[in-house]
C-alpha cells in the first residue's frame, strides 16, 4: 500500500517512524507493517511477498512454463494438502507436456 492511500493520521504516524533515526525503518512498506502490527515482516515473509509480486506480473505463457518445471513439486504440495488430490494426479500430472518429462 502507497503511503498516498492512507488516512492523514495514518500517514503521519508512518511518516514518524521513517523519520525516527532509531527505528531502523527505510521503507514505507516496513514502516506500514510496524504501524499495523508492531513488528517488521521476517525474512521468510519479504520473499513470499517478492515471490507472490513476480508471480503476478508473469504472462500466461511464462507462468505455464515455470508450473511446468515445478510441476513434480506442485503436484507434492497439493497431495500433502490434500491426500486425495493424489490418486487423481497420478492419472495425468501434466496433460499439457508431451513426454512426461515434467
Amino acid at each position: 500500500m502507497a503511503l498516498a492511500g492512507l488516512q492523514p493520521k495514518q500517514q503521519g504516524k508512518i511518516l514518524d517512524i521513517l523519520f525516527d533515526a532509531t527505528s531502523g525503518i527505510k521503507s514505507v512498506g516496513d514502516a506500514i507493517l510496524f504501524a499495523e502490527q508492531g513488528r517488521l515482516a521476517s525474512a521468510s515473509e519479504r520473499k513470499i511477498g517478492s515471490l507472490r509480486s513476480t508471480f503476478e506480473k508473469l504472462d500466461d505463457s511464462t507462468f505455464d512454463l515455470l508450473m511446468d518445471l515445478q510441476a513434480q513439486r506442485v503436484l507434492a504440495w497439493a497431495a500433502r494438502r490434500n491426500p486425495s488430490f493424489n490418486e487423481n494426479a497420478n492419472a495425468n500430472p501434466n496433460p499439457n507436456r508431451q513426454g512426461g518429462d515434467a
